[in-house]
């Protein structure tokens, strides 16, 4: 009997599988699971950590269990990928689990669809950083604390501990969700005779972190989590943003307006008749404080809010079987069954339109430096990127013939992603007559051809004096009026595109 009851949880599972497949091996890498390349073949376990210390602005978990899976499997896409592909595979069943926990079964399955089918899961479940992970811990932590609040046990005080631990020292956000739990159990009446435990070991699972406490609050790789002062009107758009990243479909124009006033309407319902419990309100705490905090840290990407969209999946599920359940109260049962065939088939729809977006991985990979080390790396010849933030992967594709790679600003190191320094260096004009004499220096080094490949955002800022992209194109101009330029190939990509212009150095 147990095992009907959970075959639609496995026939999810399964399906959430297939989805992914397509980007797991045929998206590629890119520049963001490049660096986690760079970073993991650093050598040895001290030299390791502290390469992680100048260029990640996450805590050394993630990498540090990379680096043993890589001594293992080896550094192909797939052996790359593959780790975070199983976290978001795993997070399927541990949805449903805590949708159950905070609503219902229905809930439940509900939720484990959204999570399946989500493009933003799709993308990050197979990228080789750290979202995946922290996403299906926070996913772990906030189950524990739920089944904590129906009673302590101290397998679960110790799953709490370990998970909080893990969490925070995968990444940083992990904190918000330890201070929304552990303020919201001691505020809600029912749950303050087991808030103590559950506080403790929330706790207990936090005193690991003392030992990067002080990085966290003095290295400049950290400066992300800080806001830069920008207005209060920023940070209600970024607000607004992750709450439209979180909805689980992907959809726009009347679908979108449907969903959301169909969510409103079965909310203010729901509150109405006191049916959404006290746990689901907890998950919407959870979220609502996670993108408050980070709106107004103005850590506007997705992939950061990522850890607390299960707790958003299942919100979004519990609120829309409320409406199915309203809708089938109605005084007028044809009228209600209508108006529930018709919210299930828009609901199928939507999700309908989530799974195909996994379609686009592929004919389209991430990376279009990708496509371009693919097309034939050129020996006697330099590969300079402007700015450098595409180079790391080209240092991955490109890895066997081991070409010389240049970028600029960061000059002496391209392949490292200097979080700390990279908007101040990028802007800081000084670096323009290094480049300049670096560029000219390539005849000299028996180096034939020149590649200057610039970054997408580069090539759509080039007429904005204000966007940090000006020296780019002043470099640019310097080796056109110095070089014969040959001509430029555009390489695409769903989250990379660069423009590959070849100069001859000589002759």
């Amino acid at each position: 009997m147990s095992i009907w009851r959970h075959w639609p949880v496995a026939a999810i599972t399964a399906s959430a599988i297939i989805i992914r497949l397509p980007a797991l091996l045929h998206g590629g890498l890119w520049k963001d699971d490049a660096y986690t390349y760079v970073d993991i073949t650093a050598g040895s376990w001290s030299s390791l950590l502290q390469h992680l210390a100048i260029t990640e602005a996450h805590p050394p978990l993630f990498f540090v269990l990379m680096y043993g899976w890589v001594k293992i499997f080896g550094v192909s896409e797939l052996a790359l990928s593959l780790p975070a592909f199983v976290c978001g595979i795993v997070m399927v069943p541990v949805v449903y689990r805590l949708g159950v926990l905070a609503h219902s079964r229905q809930t439940g399955l509900l939720a484990a669809i959204f999570c399946a089918a989500a493009p933003h899961a799709n993308e990050l479940s197979s990228q080789a950083r750290p979202y995946a992970l922290s996403a299906l811990l926070c996913a772990v932590l906030v189950t524990l604390v739920l089944s904590a609040t129906r009673g302590m046990t101290r397998p679960l005080f110790a799953g709490i501990a370990v998970t909080t631990a893990l969490l925070v020292y995968t990444h940083y956000v992990g904190l918000i969700a330890v201070g929304a739990l552990a303020i919201w159990t001691f505020a809600v009446p029912q749950y303050r005779l087991r808030a103590p435990p559950i506080a403790a070991a929330l706790g207990l699972g936090m005193l690991p972190f003392v030992l990067i406490l002080h990085r966290f609050a003095t290295t400049a790789a950290t400066q992300p989590l800080r806001p830069p002062g920008s207005g209060f009107s920023d940070a209600i758009i970024i607000f607004a943003s992750h709450l439209r990243e979180a909805a689980p479909v992907e959809a726009d124009g009347l679908a979108v307006a449907f969903w959301f006033a169909l969510l409103a309407a079965a909310a203010l319902v729901s509150a109405r008749r006191r049916t959404l419990t006290w746990s689901t309100f907890l998950l919407a705490t959870v979220c609502l404080s996670a993108f408050l905090v980070e709106a107004f840290a103005h850590m506007a990407e997705v992939r950061y809010a990522y850890p607390f969209f299960p707790c958003a999946w299942t919100v979004f599920a519990a609120i829309f079987v409320e409406a199915a359940l309203s809708l089938k109260t109605l005084s007028d049962v044809k009228i209600g069954r209508w108006a529930f065939a018709f919210a299930a088939a828009m609901l199928c729809i939507l999700i309908a339109a989530d799974v195909s977006w996994a379609r686009e991985a592929w004919s389209v990979p991430r990376s279009g430096v990708r496509s371009l080390a693919a097309s034939g790396v050129e020996t006697h010849s330099v590969y300079l990127f402007a700015p450098d933030v595409d180079a790391a992967t080209f240092y991955y594709y490109s890895r066997a013939w081991r070409p010389p790679i240049d970028g600029f600003p960061r000059i002496r190191h391209p392949e490292i992603s200097r979080f700390a320094d990279y908007i101040a260096v990028r802007q800081d004009r000084r670096l323009l007559p290094i480049a300049e004499s670096l560029a000219a220096s390539y005849p000299r080094r028996g180096l034939k051809r020149l590649h200057y490949v610039i970054d997408e955002d580069a090539i759509a800022n080039r007429t904005n004096s204000h966007s940090g992209y000006g020296m780019v194109w002043n470099l640019f101009d310097f080796v056109k009026r110095k070089y014969h330029l040959r001509g430029c190939a555009n390489y695409h990509g769903r989250l990379e595109s660069v423009s590959d212009c070849v100069f001859v150095l000589g002759g």
